[in-house]
């Protein structure tokens, strides 16, 4: 049975929050299907607690049961194409061109963007050609298979490297030992307003987006063994996304993040 009343909503993830398990929607009991998933972020993160509460509720409705396993950056897919895990909760849609072992849910979770940061005294990002002319050295996050094929494609292999954390991404352009760092916008956006990081990095000098460079959107993937699942997942994920559910749920994660930041 679904609780859709914000109170219960909130006490769902409250409990997320304190117990790190989920058990505000949809009960599961004796033994049922079990699917592993994991995500390119941290399990505390509000959009990981989001997606967390989504797919719990969506097996629940399939009468399956929901697993979250978290991972170091950048072993998730590995992880998944070796057996250890059935699933990722979040990847582009242009993911599986990259892994054809993973099929994505065809309805999508979200709009996803890729976005290029700099330093506010820079006029905005000069573009690809512009960006090879200056020799302009340029990072990305660890685990980002789209940002890594996207900078290998456009800019010279020496000129590339990856980091491991938002952090030491933007740390690195304060410090001028890179030009540009590219992530995901979302995340760089959660990551001022949860005000993370170094006091440094929250100054008035911080790094600023200098543009978009790529839109796509955010789908779960499965297994390929896990075919015979992608239809009725997709169905009821965009079911639940009809009701109002999956939009409820992320304003609750964001609301309980806010709410913890401020104690």
């Amino acid at each position: 049975m679904s609780l859709t009343t914000g109170s219960c909503l909130r006490r769902s993830f409250l409990a997320l929050g304190v117990l790190g398990s989920v058990s505000g929607y949809a009960q599961t009991s004796g033994k049922k299907r079990v699917l592993r998933f994991s995500f390119s972020r941290a399990k505390e993160d509000p959009r990981t607690q989001w997606l967390i509460v989504v797919y719990t509720e969506l097996l629940a409705r399939l009468d399956m049961q929901f697993e979250f396993v978290d991972v170091p950056p950048g072993r998730d897919t590995a992880m998944v194409l070796n057996g250890f895990l059935d699933g990722e909760l979040g990847r582009t849609a242009v993911y599986a061109e990259l892994f054809p072992g993973l099929l994505p849910l065809k309805e999508p979770n979200n709009q996803v963007q890729f976005a290029v940061y700099g330093m506010k005294h820079m006029a905005g990002f000069p573009g690809w050609q512009a960006a090879r002319q200056q020799g302009a050295r340029c990072e990305y996050r660890l685990g980002i298979h789209e940002l890594k094929r996207l900078l290998e494609n456009e800019i010279q292999s020496q000129l590339v490297s990856s980091i491991p954390s938002i952090e030491q991404g933007l740390r690195r352009l304060q410090l001028s030992r890179t030009d540009y760092y590219f992530d995901v916008k979302e995340a760089i956006d959660d990551f001022f307003r949860f005000k993370r990081g170094s006091e440094e990095l929250q100054a008035a000098n911080r790094p600023t987006e200098l543009g978009v460079v790529f839109n796509t959107t955010g789908h779960a993937y499965l297994r390929a063994d896990h075919a015979d699942l992608v239809l009725p997942m997709s169905n009821m994920l965009k079911k639940m996304k009809a009701e109002g559910l999956v939009s409820r749920m992320l304003t609750e994660a964001l609301s309980v993040a806010e709410l913890n930041m401020s104690r």
